[in-house]
């Protein structure tokens, strides 16, 4: 918070309460607990999960809101209770075309797919509308039932509401409702996107004019990179995508390494951690019999970010849908990165302005190549920790801290 500038009241929508171990719960919960550091009051507001405390009940949260010290952001889980409909729509026996008709049928009649979800929490916003009287809720797109929310709260609180894009639109809404949906929040103040890819987006489907906020870092990413010694590890981190890309990736993993003496093999590792662990282990198994393994499923994020500031290679596969903000972490590990079967002009640049080493291979004839020139040293990464400062999430939640005042500066000049 900048010197002489009033806290602001804060609501923030995410789907994923912060306990989930996935990426779906990181943007909001960071950059709340950023914001909360700043000085600033905040709420989250979230499904509950297994193991999280329950969710207050009314006369409860009104207490909560009015005797946090704000030190840290206020959690509210809502627990939905899900119908039969929801029942059917999330079943995997549900057949295809009918939880297509179901999903079709949700987003017409109301808007989203997780109306469960948005109708647990409306009891809660009538409280935190009434109590903690909210200048500003910044609504995270993983569902539209996040956007639903943040623009019920915004009407209860008579305050602006800001649309954040992390995920795309295209690859949520089904074709043909997606103009129809987007006309439903019109109405965003302001938005905000992940990257300059989902600004794009953005900015196709709604009257509006994105500003670009990265997901941030943490800061176990940018310290000294560490020595491996004698092993050469080749580090793939993240979803697969695609499994014809994977297949080829270890085809010229393998390739590579049959170039390689039995002692020079014995100092090569590959190594992975995602979710998709088991797609993984079954695809490298032929390099199994060749090199050492190490393949594991989400591991905490400060042991990820040491195995891949120890990797001599760090690789990651790209899909077109989407912005990876895999690619953010890793050039903040000072070591050489791969990107498989191509990148955005946008990642690209933002290699380029923090120094970092970033490869994109089309085939696997360059990947070959890239294993051979980090084998031999000739991958040299830049950067270092000061360059590398604008990628945190301090720096990147000083840019959502401006927008979200602005939206709040706004709506007061309104209201006189």
């Amino acid at each position: 918070m900048s010197a002489g500038s009033a806290p602001l009241r804060v609501v923030i929508v995410n789907h994923m309460h912060p306990s989930v171990p996935h990426v779906s719960a990181m943007r909001a919960w960071y950059f709340a607990c950023d914001l909360a550091a700043r000085g600033h009051q905040v709420v989250l507001i979230c499904e509950w999960t297994t193991g999280a405390p329950p969710a207050p009940d009314s006369e409860r949260l009104c207490g909560l809101l009015r005797g946090t010290n704000w030190s840290h952001p206020l959690v509210v889980a809502v627990q939905p209770r899900p119908g039969a409909l929801h029942n059917r729509l999330r079943s995997a026996r549900t057949p295809a075309i009918v939880r297509k008709a179901l999903v079709a049928w949700s987003y017409l009649t109301q808007s989203g797919v997780f109306t469960d979800f948005s109708q647990a929490a409306q009891p809660a916003l009538e409280q935190i509308a009434r109590v903690f009287k909210p200048q500003v809720v910044w609504g995270v797109f993983g569902n539209t039932d996040c956007w639903l929310i943040a623009q019920r709260q915004a009407h209860l609180a008579g305050c602006g509401w800001v649309g954040d894009m992390k995920d795309a639109w295209d690859g949520f809404v089904p074709a043909g409702l997606r103009t129809m949906i987007a006309r439903r929040f019109t109405g965003m103040t302001a938005s905000t996107a992940n990257a300059g890819f989902h600004a794009n987006v953005l900015a196709h489907w709604f009257p509006t004019h994105p500003d670009v906020v990265y997901s941030g870092v943490s800061r176990d990413w940018i310290r000294p990179v560490l020595d491996s010694g004698e092993d050469f590890r080749v580090m793939l981190v993240g979803s697969t995508y695609d499994l014809r890309n994977l297949n080829r990736l270890m085809d010229a993993l393998k390739n590579w390494v049959y170039g390689l003496s039995p002692l020079q093999r014995d100092q090569v590792t590959f190594g992975y951690a995602g979710s998709d662990s088991a797609v993984v282990r079954a695809a490298a198994r032929e390099l199994a019999g060749l090199v050492r393994m190490d393949v594991r499923s989400h591991v905490p994020i400060a042991d990820l970010a040491d195995l891949c500031r120890a990797a001599a290679v760090n690789v990651y596969l790209w899909s077109p849908a989407t912005f990876h903000h895999k690619v953010v972490e890793l050039l903040c590990c000072q070591r050489p990165v791969v990107s498989f079967p191509g990148e955005r002009a946008e990642t690209l640049e933002l290699a380029c302005k923090v120094g970092g080493s970033l490869n994109v291979c089309r085939n696997e004839r360059d990947l070959q190549e890239v294993f051979r020139r980090a084998w031999a040293r000739e991958l040299k990464p830049l950067g270092g920790p000061e360059a590398l400062q604008s990628l945190t999430w301090d720096a990147q939640g000083e840019r959502l801290e401006a927008v979200l005042r602005r939206v709040a500066e706004e709506g007061a000049t309104c209201a006189h």
